[in-house]
């Protein structure tokens, strides 16, 4: 399966949630960038040409980040703005305001004062909960650079999960993280293939 994760430059500061019919919410630390990130992927590997593709959202703290689709955002948020069963129940019968469907389920939350990644994950029927230490990468960081829009951009390598994986990251954008487990850069990790 081919996997390549690119930073779509639409950066937010700052981040405030709702609550509804008493979604549980805890609030750990201010938000302090939002990274877009387009996920494409080849689902089926004997049909290289169909590539799919998935928006993911980046939230990211001082300390701590998460990640997850953005239409499990999406969803979420609708779910939390939702007052009544009435509403509801709404939902469920018109089509038209069904939340969009993710085909990645997960979240991934970095806790770097712990150390800790958190992965929630939901298969069919069960939802799980894995935590494990951050992956400490071994990144060789070449010399080579790109400009993305007005940032300068560097590359690096690693190898993780049995691939090489080449990752351009911005040191003017100062958060050591990047999509899905990888982080440990000077910078974040814009472009991940």
């Amino acid at each position: 399966m081919i996997t390549t994760f690119s930073l779509l430059l639409c950066l937010f500061t700052g981040s405030t949630y709702s609550q509804g019919m008493d979604y549980p919410v805890k609030v750990i630390e201010k938000v302090e960038l939002i990274a877009l990130y387009t996920l494409l992927f080849q689902q089926d590997s004997l049909n290289a040409y169909d590539i799919r593709e998935e928006k993911m959202v980046l939230f990211l703290g001082k300390t701590t980040s998460k990640l997850l689709s953005k239409n499990n955002f999406l969803a979420i948020e609708l779910f939390k703005s939702l007052k009544t069963e009435t509403d509801l129940q709404a939902i469920f019968s018109n089509r038209d305001m069904q939340p969009p469907i993710s085909r990645f389920r997960y979240e991934i939350f970095k806790n770097y004062p712990k150390g800790m990644i958190t992965t929630l994950d939901y298969v069919l029927p069960d939802n799980f909960r894995i935590q494990e230490q951050i992956p400490l990468m071994k990144w060789d960081i070449s010399e080579e650079t790109s400009k993305l829009r007005e940032y300068v951009i560097q590359k690096a390598t690693t190898s993780f999960g049995g691939r090489k994986w080449v990752a351009w990251f911005a040191p003017g954008i100062p958060f050591g993280d990047g999509p899905y487990k990888f982080s440990g850069l000077p910078g974040l990790i814009v472009k991940l293939y």
